[in-house]
């Protein structure tokens, strides 16, 4: 008793330090509007907008803007005049609290304890050191959500009482739709979650289990299903961007040449000072256009497709550090991208075991995936991969939403239920 007493303190004390170092280290940090990006739109477009006319220009848009957070920026603008609550508050937590609840996760045994904490800190360091050079609030955002999804999905099965099932199936669903809407790529994986979280309801009791399905299931179709049906009904778009093919072809752009485009009309800028606009339905098609010939190319070139991509894999993560003009110097940098390197590889590797054994040795496979450390290890190696293979020029950055899942240091979890049986198959870890 007195040694679980010890154990839950210093785990405590381990959460507010890593709470007050984000704190000290975040204190000048803000996020740049996602509105901004590509410079195309300023929050001062916007300081006649109702909250019809707000409406109205998120059901027009095409460009790859993050629908719920431009939303929320725009109505603190409207509400306060800045966008303070979004891009400074709601920026810093987004950017504290994955490691803060990974330390959660990682109460396992009191070494990994440790370790998650002391990588946590380095990696929280760093990527705030790096994150001054392009700070976009979704780079943070995503691995937030998807990690309160973690925390709620887990918390729902250790739930005691119906009510606080429910709860957690409500806060899960809202958690992964508004990660959904963070990324235009998340829409590709988000419908695999959904089906694991609903076949893992069917295991809970019958007076509870359908209950538990549609409060889940409810805010995923209210926020996710709504936007995505607006985009496909009025512009025949079924991500919220029309210029993934372009991102796409930045990265594959030596192997695959550009195909024949439309010519796109200029929406001229009443500021020079603003690039080009091309929201519009013609970049949407050579967007698409440029997807296309990359997907051909993957189908018809599948080994030399294959080899490129793990080219991309491997410089993505070598963990690099600058992000244009902006190279930082902290000496603890070199560190950080060693340790990188090795905790990326182990996930690498612990995702081939999860999926080689939940494929052929577990017993219960819904139950085994949906073991916390099997879907860190799944959701962070997915997105190593999807960043390493569709983006090229800004990895510093995109590194930083796979980091919380590196420093997890979550290992496989197969079998869990008999690893106290003599099966000669079952893997387990006192980790």
């Amino acid at each position: 008793m007195i040694n679980l007493k010890f154990n839950a303190v210093i785990y405590r004390l381990l959460q507010v330090c890593l709470v007050l170092l984000g704190m000290l280290w975040l204190q000048s940090s803000s996020s740049s509007p996602a509105l901004a990006w590509m410079n195309i739109y300023v929050l001062e477009d916007f300081a006649n907008y109702t909250w019809a006319d707000i409406g109205v220009f998120l059901l027009q848009n095409k460009l790859p803007l993050p629908p719920v957070i431009v939303f929320f920026e725009l109505a603190t603008y409207k509400l306060f005049g800045s966008t303070y609550l979004v891009t400074v508050l709601l920026y810093k937590f987004a950017f504290i609290a994955p490691y803060v609840i990974v330390l959660s996760f990682a109460k396992t045994s009191m070494h990994r304890l440790c370790a998650v904490f002391f990588i946590s800190c380095l990696f929280l360091f760093c990527a705030i050191t790096i994150h001054r050079g392009n700070p976009q609030g979704y780079d943070v955002f995503l691995p937030c959500l998807l990690v309160l999804f973690l925390y709620c999905a887990r918390s729902g099965v250790a739930a005691a009482s119906h009510a606080s099932k429910l709860k957690y199936a409500v806060l899960a669903g809202v958690c992964l739709s508004l990660a959904e809407l963070t990324r235009p790529f998340m829409i590709y994986s988000v419908p695999l979650l959904i089906i694991l979280m609903l076949l893992s309801y069917r295991g809970q009791d019958k007076t509870v289990r359908s209950k538990l399905m549609l409060g889940f299931l409810i805010p995923i179709i209210l926020i996710s299903g709504s936007l995505h049906l607006s985009l496909y009904i009025n512009h025949q778009q079924l991500n919220f961007s029309n210029h993934a093919g372009f991102n796409l072809h930045r990265a594959w752009s030596r192997l695959v040449p550009v195909p024949a485009l439309l010519e796109e009309p200029k929406l001229f800028q009443a500021n020079p000072e603003r690039w080009e606009n091309f929201n519009t339905k013609e970049h949407q098609l050579n967007s698409q256009r440029m997807q296309d010939a990359i997907f051909k190319h993957w189908l018809t070139q599948p080994v030399q497709s294959l080899s490129f991509g793990i080219n991309l894999l491997r410089a993505f993560m070598s963990a690099p550090t600058a992000i244009y003009e902006h190279k930082p110097t902290s000496i603890f940098l070199q560190s950080y991208q060693l340790l990188y390197q090795v905790l990326s590889g182990v996930m690498l590797l612990n995702c081939a075991i999860v999926l080689g054994g939940v494929g052929f040795l577990s017993k219960n496979k819904v139950q085994d995936l949906m073991a916390t450390d099997n879907l860190i290890i799944l959701l962070g190696t997915s997105l190593l991969v999807i960043f390493a293979i569709s983006e090229k020029a800004e990895e510093a950055r995109f590194v930083i939403s796979t980091l919380p899942f590196v420093a997890a240091f979550a290992l496989s979890r197969i079998n869990s239920r008999v690893a106290e049986s003599d099966n000669p198959h079952t893997i387990t870890v006192t980790w």
